[in-house]
């Protein structure tokens, strides 16, 4: 679980590294992939843009999701021939992150579970005995 929980931080918000990470990812996604928008300024808001919806999501997520959206494999609601917009890359890497929060989830489900115990059928015999003498006082 700490791993996971580790993993889940390796953010541009929480360290610089992961912060180039992702720049690194989108840049090239960037220079890959055919914009709508054309000039030099629209690439630089357009790399701002992408950096505040990711910033905190983890870096290895973003990877993850480009790898995936290079490979067509996001749905066919995608048009994968453009770059994918800010908020769809965000949509995109928070399902990678949320697998992993799901497997974070049902491990820390299993740390606290407590064992079955199972009655055999002579001591719940004796508990219905005790209980109905518990109701039979309370009642007289």
């Amino acid at each position: 679980m700490a791993a996971l929980s580790a993993a889940l931080a390796l953010t541009p918000a929480e360290d610089m590294r992961h912060a180039e990470s992702t720049m690194t990812t989108v840049t090239k996604m960037m220079l890959v992939l055919p914009s709508r928008e054309v000039g030099d300024l629209a690439s630089e808001a357009r790399g701002e843009a992408f950096m505040a919806a990711l910033e905190d999501v983890p870096s290895w997520a973003v990877q993850e999701a480009m790898r995936k959206w290079y490979r067509a494999e996001c749905g066919d609601k995608h048009d994968y021939k453009w770059q994918p917009a800010p908020a769809t890359l965000r949509e995109l890497a928070m399902r990678e992150a949320y697998m992993v929060m799901g497997t974070r989830r049902k491990l820390r489900n299993l740390l606290i579970a407590e064992p079955l115990i199972e009655y055999t059928p002579e001591h719940e015999a004796e508990m219905r005995r005790k209980l109905d003498a518990c109701l039979t006082l309370r009642r007289a």
